[in-house]
Parts: C-alpha cells; structure tokens; sequence
C-alpha cells in the first residue's frame, strides 16, 4: 500500500527537524542536545511542512540559535525585546524576537503592534511554553519565546 500524503509530510517533517538539530549542535554547542531535540519541534510545531520545507536545515538552525542564545540568560520576571534587521548574516527579513514569562495574550498584543505600524508578519515561531535549560537558577518560570518574521 502506497504511503499517504500525511505520512510522506510527517517523513519529511521529522528529516528536517533531524537535520537542523544536527546544524543546531554545530551553531549552539553549549544548548544540551537533547534540549535541540525538544525546542525545534516546539518552536515549528505552528508552521505546515510545506512552510517548514522552504527553510534549508541550517536556516532553521540560525534562528533557534539565535532565539536561544538571546533568552538563555534572562531572568524570571524580565521581557526582552529585540529585533534584528536584515543584511548580511542576518537573512532577507526582519526578526523581532521576544522572550518574556507566559502571558496571556502577549503574542497577539505584539502581532497587533505590528500590524498597526504596517508590517506584515510572515512567519510567527511560538512555542508555548519552552524551559530552557538553565544552571544559573532553579526558576520553575515558564518561558515563552516567540520569533515574528516580518518585512
């Protein structure tokens, strides 16, 4: 029996993900890799396979990379805002990357910042609840990070 259309995207899916944690072990060797291995699909668990396609392995990798060398030292009860233009090394978008405690309505109060100023979010990255491991506290603080890909 032929594999079906879902289990084709779920194969290639999981090979994606495999990949970018292999890359992501390269570009953040002090994330533990079993944290790689829990975050990406976290983190692109909102995105479709097709969306997930158009990325190679080491993109993905960049912006987990990034994502998590930013929230990795922030304190319980601190929300850290950046954005990050495009240009070299950057990638072709602007990235605004929020870190912050779990809140309620923080990702659509942002997207309507956002929107209201005129920009047009491409991709949300959302995980929502994500611990990243940590040996500076014994916090039990819920740590959501959201990257916004806009133009």
């Amino acid at each position: 029996m032929p594999d079906t259309t879902n289990q084709i995207q779920d194969r290639v899916r999981a090979e994606l993900l495999r990949a970018a944690t292999e890359a992501l072990c390269h570009l953040a060797p002090a994330l533990p890799e079993d944290a790689g291995r829990r975050l990406l699909p976290s983190l692109y668990a909102g995105l479709s396979t097709a969306e997930l396609a158009r990325e190679t392995p080491e993109a993905i990798a960049a912006a987990t990379a990034s994502l998590w060398s930013f929230a990795r030292n922030r304190r319980p009860g601190e929300a850290l805002p950046r954005v990050i233009p495009p240009g070299r090394g950057n990638g072709p978008r602007v990235v605004a990357e929020i870190v912050t405690d779990d809140m309620p309505f923080l990702v659509d109060s942002a997207l309507a910042v956002l929107t209201t100023s005129g920009r047009v979010v491409r991709q949300l990255l959302h995980p929502p609840a994500f611990r990243p491991p940590t040996t500076r506290s014994t916090s039990r603080s819920r740590c959501p990070m959201s990257s916004v890909q806009g133009r």
